[in-house]
């Protein structure tokens, strides 16, 4: 399980760092420390009750680990870091679209200190990440076109036709 309390007091020695938890499945021990770290962390927030679509139009970083919330995150074009310590174990089960560690649209972690580095190299981002996350989201979002409802209806008539 990850130490958010190692991560949050390794990296809020930078003040320009605003860091918001929110979990859609949270053990509860991390909950209980996380709140009590928001109360003497600067710029630590630990929203649970907000839309995550309100959430990312603030956020810079998206730290995240095996879930589709990746994909919603590519429309912004902003840094991803996969925290994946289980990697190894997770991608043996069934469900895994892509090649984790090559096409994944980020840097992939597997532990809280290669995770604490990626986090504070965000700053230093190259053209290389840019074109992965492009690479990425061409290959999720195939039809960028505006024309999505109009090959639905097309579909549904055709289907009606027979």
């Amino acid at each position: 399980m990850i130490g958010f309390d190692q991560i949050l007091t390794k990296t809020n020695r930078f003040s320009y760092y605003r860091i918001i938890f929110h979990f859609v499945n949270c053990y509860k021990e991390e909950v209980e420390k996380i709140n009590r770290l928001t109360n003497y962390l600067i710029g630590v927030l630990y929203i649970q009750d907000e839309l995550i679509s309100s959430l990312f139009c603030v956020t810079d970083i998206l730290v995240t680990d095996y879930s589709a919330i990746a994909i919603d995150w590519m429309v912004f074009n902003k840094p991803i870091i996969a925290y994946s310590p289980d990697l190894m174990t997770y991608s043996h089960k069934p469900g895994f679209t892509i090649d984790y560690e090559n096409e994944f649209p980020g840097q992939v972690t597997k532990n809280e200190d290669e995770l604490i580095k990626a986090i504070i190299a965000v700053n230093g981002e190259t053209e290389s990440d840019d074109l992965k996350r492009q690479l990425f989201t061409d290959k999720i979002y195939k039809f960028r076109d505006g024309k999505s409802t109009d090959r639905v209806l097309d579909l549904i008539e055709s289907i009606i036709r027979g």
